[in-house]
């Protein structure tokens, strides 16, 4: 089962059509993704964004690299605000900042759960430091098989991940597609969480998709998914790291509980999940289910 894909950010890659490639590949700049381009977000100078060097500046006035797809002139850097008006798009002000903290920040993910419907894919995507968070894995298993990512909170730490910027009628499609094994909460300073974009801004909150059921671990201790451009700390114990599917899979399938049912190999955890429910109950019973998220019990926010 190949798990390396051709062209990492078309539709044909994306984690739901090769589970072992969860959470798929993340850009390693901020950009606006379309069903087609991934078009680089630039300072408001036209300069590539950089978090030693960017000088705060409001994402509608930062520059949108183009080519030759948008009515505008080819590779000419207009406003992010210019290139959502020219696309007919909806503006920033009528969007909503959407924490991506698994498949949903990648291009090819998104790209998967659009295509074949009417609400364009037009979004967006700024990387962003989140301090107050650590990045997991749910306490169950997708439809496709892989084990899914969750956030929780972490006092002192700070993970990479990307703000999306959707309008009502995205997040309604996104929703569509993480209800009801997550809920979407409101974070902000009352949680102990702070998200600096690279434009260098500071938002106010963010949005963010919270598993229902906990996340996992080991004696109380949760793991920790290695994604984007995120390194393990030194000071963090290696055996809660887990840079990809293979990794987690084999350390579920150690427990003799999941094997049984779900297999030794990870094509035969794969296949098993396809045939056998979303197996939240035989992770608790091989004791790797940590049940409390604070941020789990965070009222659940709705689409306008």
């Amino acid at each position: 089962m190949s798990h390396t894909p051709v062209d990492p950010f078309a539709a044909t890659s994306s984690p739901r059509r090769m589970p072992l490639s969860y959470p798929g590949v993340w850009p390693e700049f901020s950009s606006v993704i379309s069903q087609s381009r991934l078009w680089q977000i630039r300072d408001r100078h036209g300069d590539e964004l950089s978090w030693e060097r960017t000088s705060p500046c409001r994402l509608g006035e930062c520059r949108v690299q183009l080519d030759e797809q948008l009515a505008l002139s080819p590779g000419s850097a207009p406003e992010l605000a210019t290139v959502l008006e020219a696309a007919g798009a909806v503006s920033l002000d009528d969007r909503v900042p959407v924490l991506a903290i698994g498949s949903n920040a990648a291009p090819a993910q998104l790209r998967h759960k659009f295509e074949d419907r009417d609400t364009p894919l037009l979004i967006p995507s700024v990387r962003a430091r989140v301090d107050g968070v650590q990045l997991g894995f749910t306490a169950f298993l997708a439809p496709s098989g892989y084990v899914p990512a969750t956030i929780y909170p972490e006092a002192g730490n700070t993970v990479e991940l990307a703000v999306q910027w959707l309008d009502v009628a995205q997040l309604r499609e996104i929703d569509a597609t993480e209800l009801p094994y997550y809920r979407r909460v409101w974070l902000d300073d009352s949680q102990g969480v702070r998200v600096l974009l690279e434009t260098g801004e500071v938002l106010p909150g963010v949005h963010a998709y919270v598993a229902e059921g906990g996340m996992l671990g080991r004696d109380g201790v949760p793991w920790v998914l290695g994604a984007g451009l995120n390194q393990r700390p030194t000071s963090m114990d290696p055996a809660r790291w887990f840079a990809d599917q293979e990794a987690v899979i084999a350390a579920l399938q150690a427990s003799t509980t999941i094997a049984a049912e779900l297999g030794t190999t990870a094509a035969q955890f794969i296949e098993a999940r396809h045939s056998g429910g979303d197996r939240a109950e035989l992770l608790i019973e091989a004791g790797f289910v940590i049940a409390d998220n604070r941020f789990g019990t965070l009222a659940p926010q709705t689409a306008g």
